[in-house]
């Protein structure tokens, strides 16, 4: 019976559930950090309002700055501590992987290891596998946490005005649409970059490793013509793809981020119709925190 092949989500929660109270915490932190981030948006149109209330004692507004200055402080400090937990976690998982490469290596037939370019075992043992840590150090525990500010933002507009809401959504709507567009050829791109990314990287091995041998039998010119065609191989794949994604990208970094331009219109008629006060500094609040979270963190889901 045929076995089946593990996915690449199934392969990062095998390797991360090897330390995975390292990654709980880290993701905890992680959370907190983002938390406390935004707070002063919270804090900022709280002082705003008093304000423009006419608010004048100095002791009011130096509380507010000082909150505003400890979240920052706090929220950092966590991001410090989550980034260590998850980088201290995921060497240690690179290591394991790495040795359970050489056992694995130890069982492989002889006959496919000398039929194979060194540089091929080279770049899965150095290159490959350390292309992982960003995946285990970085996305697990920042995309996990980047989850909850959207969520809580979104909250917190439905529950002041379900309308307002709505219209704030419009944008971001947009911004997804292009992301998708992105997304297109997805596949057979990200496979083409994977193979001439190999492709370069057993080249260079074997030019430099074997740069005397090739001197010695006068085959510069032909070895070097095969690393200058792997490096042009690999720049295209990438300049193609890239070039083929950048109109839906960026409309998605320009368009995304202007949730005012539907709330701005939408709120001026509600404010033509209600006691506008408090309306007001919860528009301005709208804006801080969604647009802040969309212009920190909508360029995150691609990369």
């Amino acid at each position: 019976m045929k076995e089946k092949k593990k996915s690449a989500v199934s392969w990062i929660l095998t390797w991360a559930g090897q330390k995975r109270i390292a990654y709980v915490w880290s993701v905890l932190l992680a959370i907190g950090n983002v938390i406390f981030k935004i707070l002063p948006y919270f804090i900022i149109a709280d002082v705003v309002k008093l304000f423009l209330n006419g608010e004048k004692e100095f002791e009011i507004y130096l509380a507010k700055a000082i909150l505003i200055a400890l979240s920052f402080i706090i929220a950092e400090l966590l991001h410090s501590l989550s980034t260590a937990l998850s980088h201290k976690a995921t060497f240690a998982v690179l290591a394991n992987i790495r040795k359970s490469c050489c056992d694995k290596l130890a069982r492989v037939p002889l006959g496919y290891v000398k039929d194979t370019p060194s540089g091929t075992f080279k770049n899965i043992m150095v290159e490959r596998i350390d292309s992982i840590e960003t995946t285990l150090a970085h996305i697990v525990p920042e995309f996990t946490s980047n989850l909850l500010a959207p969520i809580m933002i979104l909250i917190y507009f439905f529950l002041t005005d379900w309308r307002l809401a709505l219209w704030s959504l419009v944008p971001v709507i947009v911004g997804f649409l292009s992301y998708f567009g992105m997304m297109l050829d997805y596949k057979p791109s990200f496979e083409r970059t994977v193979q001439t990314t190999k492709d370069l990287n057993d080249a260079a091995v074997e030019y430099i490793d074997g740069i005397e041998v090739i001197k010695a039998f006068g085959k510069t010119e032909s070895s070097y013509a095969k690393f200058t065609k792997a490096a042009m191989a690999y720049a295209d794949s990438f300049i193609s793809w890239m070039k083929r994604c950048s109109i839906f990208h960026g409309l998605m970094m320009v368009v995304t981020p202007y949730t005012l331009l539907t709330v701005l219109p939408f709120g001026g008629t509600l404010c033509s119709q209600w006691n506008t006060c408090d309306f007001r500094f919860c528009h301005l609040h709208y804006f801080i925190t969604w647009n802040r979270w969309t212009v920190d963190h909508s360029g995150f889901l691609y990369r």
